[in-house]
């Protein structure tokens, strides 16, 4: 499947698999006496299903704080503004489109750095074009740690998730609750944890001048940065293990 999920839902030509697959989660669905998404936007992705809404409970998942690991040295050796985004190297994760918006950023503020967490099929491909836009101004760390992948977000100036598709990102979560400033897109449920001027910048999905143009704004404006930074923190609070455990229990009642 190659479509987006918001389009995929209302496709009705599918191959046989995915046709029996359906078949089997409409039949599990619909025989649940309540069905639990993790966000909003899920909510509504379940009810294509035909599961009636008034049965669809909405329990934000929790993150769970954890001490940060060890900073990798190739990304103590980057240069500040220092920008990071991580996530499975794939398509929909927009790596190249932030590498672009990087690069346009760079007018204003030429030592800005990009530094990616995360491996995945397109990674060879993304280290080539990022020689040819930001050369020298990259990192690819590939896998860290749990614990070492928060030491680089804790450690970063500006979190940016580029991606066509979130149904509810824990990394965006964790992001908020380290207090980074945020730029992150106005898909799925991105707009759940993530308030646009609050708690960190939205931009519209593909659109690398409006991804640029937030990172200028952060990066230039340090009073918008402690204001996205208290935001974030407060908007973390809905996330946690107490407030999950109370939502499932009301559910289940």
């Amino acid at each position: 499947i190659s479509s987006s999920l918001d389009v995929f839902v209302h496709e009705q030509v599918v191959p046989l698999p995915v046709r029996i697959l359906r078949c089997i989660q409409g039949y599990v669905t619909a025989h649940a006496r309540r069905v639990i998404a993790p966000s909003k936007y899920l909510k509504g992705i379940v009810a294509t299903w035909g599961v009636p809404p008034e049965r669809i409970t909405v329990v934000y998942n929790s993150v769970q704080k954890e001490t940060e690991g060890t900073l990798p040295h190739s990304f103590r050796a980057r240069s500040r503004p220092r920008v990071i985004t991580v996530g499975r190297l794939v398509p929909w994760k927009g790596i190249p489109g932030l590498i672009d918006a990087v690069a346009i950023a760079r007018v204003e503020f030429p030592n800005i750095s990009l530094t990616i967490v995360g491996d995945g099929p397109d990674r060879v491909a993304l280290e080539k074009y990022a020689v040819t836009r930001l050369p020298n101004e990259v990192t690819f760390t590939g896998g860290l740690s749990h614990a070492d992948t928060l030491a680089v977000i804790k450690n970063a100036d500006v979190f940016v998730l580029n991606s066509t598709y979130e149904g509810l990102s824990h990394l965006l979560i964790e992001a908020a609750s380290l207090g980074v400033p945020i730029v992150a897109t106005s898909v799925g449920g991105n707009s759940e944890v993530i308030t646009d001027g609050v708690s960190g910048l939205l931009v519209p999905s593909g659109d690398l001048e409006a991804v640029a143009e937030a990172l200028n704004r952060i990066c230039k404006d340090s009073a918008l940065r402690e204001q996205l930074q208290a935001g974030a923190l407060k908007s973390a609070h809905a996330f946690t293990q107490e407030a999950m455990i109370t939502g499932t229990i009301q559910a289940l009642q």
